[in-house]
Formats: C-alpha cells, sequence, structure tokens
C-alpha cells in the first residue's frame, strides 16, 4: 500500500488573529457575550476534533462559528479545554480562543481586547503570537478541516453560519 504524505501550506495561517479568553463562564455564554459586544452571530456547531500530539488521539472541543461572506471574515471560537485535556498547553491558563481569520491591527486589537475585557467574568483577553503556540499549524488545519466535513455534510445544524449570516455591523463600526 503506498502511503500518502501530506503537507502544510503555514502561509495561509499567519493572516489569522488569535485572542485567547480566561473565563469561568460557560461555552454558550461567553458566546452570547462577544455575540452582542461584537454585533455578530456565533452560532455552536458539531464539536471540533483535534489531534493531541501527547494522548495521539483526537478530542472534541466545544466549537462556535460565524461568517460575514461580504468583508470574507469568519470567526471561530473554541474551547481550550475539555475535561482534562488542553488545546495549547503552553496556554492552559486560558478558557477560549476566539480566531479571526483576518490579521487586524494592533490599534484594533487592542480596541477589541479592551472591549472584550469589560464583559462580565472576563478575566483575561490577550492577543496570542501564532508563532509562540506549540503545533499551531496542525490545530488552525484541523479546525479548516473541520469547517470543511461541515459544509459538505447535508448537516442541519449549519444553518446560516455557514450558508452566509447578516454582517456584523457593529463589529465592523467599532473596529474599522
Amino acid at each position: 500500500m503506498r502511503i500518502r504524505k501530506f503537507s502544510l501550506d503555514t502561509e495561509n495561517f499567519l493572516d489569522n488573529t488569535i485572542i485567547g479568553l480566561s473565563s469561568p463562564l460557560k461555552d454558550y455564554r461567553i458566546s452570547h457575550y462577544l455575540n452582542k459586544l461584537m454585533g455578530i452571530e456565533l452560532e455552536r456547531l458539531e464539536d471540533v476534533a483535534i489531534f493531541n500530539s501527547k494522548e495521539k488521539k483526537e478530542i472534541a472541543y466545544p466549537f462556535f462559528f460565524y461568517n460575514e461572506p461580504d468583508y470574507n471574515l469568519s470567526y471561530y471560537l473554541f474551547a481550550n479545554k475539555n475535561k482534562k485535556d488542553v488545546v495549547f498547553s503552553n496556554y492552559k491558563q486560558l478558557d477560549y480562543f476566539l480566531l479571526i481569520s483576518t490579521s487586524i491591527s494592533n490599534e484594533e486589537s487592542g480596541r477589541l481586547i479592551k472591549d472584550i475585557r469589560s464583559l462580565t467574568d472576563v478575566n483575561l483577553a490577550s492577543t496570542i503570537a501564532l508563532n509562540t503556540i506549540k503545533d499551531v499549524e496542525f490545530i488552525l488545519a484541523d479546525v479548516e478541516m473541520h469547517m470543511m466535513n461541515l459544509t459538505e455534510q447535508d448537516n442541519p445544524v449549519r444553518g446560516k453560519g455557514l450558508k452566509g449570516a447578516v454582517v456584523g455591523k457593529k463589529m465592523l463600526q467599532l473596529y474599522s
């Protein structure tokens, strides 16, 4: 049997912004607060399976998604922790990651983080440099594969999140 070898093009991942959040809130509550703050509609999708190299298996984490097709922006919110496992082991103190599928300026990032920190029960919000996250390319590839699988499935959970949602006008006004 012939073995296939895959390689990742990490250049596509460099245009992402990752914000780490520390909060005791449940995933649906943090999603609700971010939706209100940013004027978006993060929607809970099927849990994302991320490969844990230490455990040598895929582990499921809560996953939320919102797409702004008019502006080619996507927002992903996923938990960093599952009952006993952590996605980003070098950021164990963080509970959630908000991934924005574009690079935003330091000024925009600063304003967004300041606003997120003002949310109830958010203890910490900080931009995470992609080069400080171990295996970030593989984790982002897992998220991308998850989205491709959801898009291909005839899944009623997809709803408007994957088919094109209303643009988050408040988000665009605040950070553009």
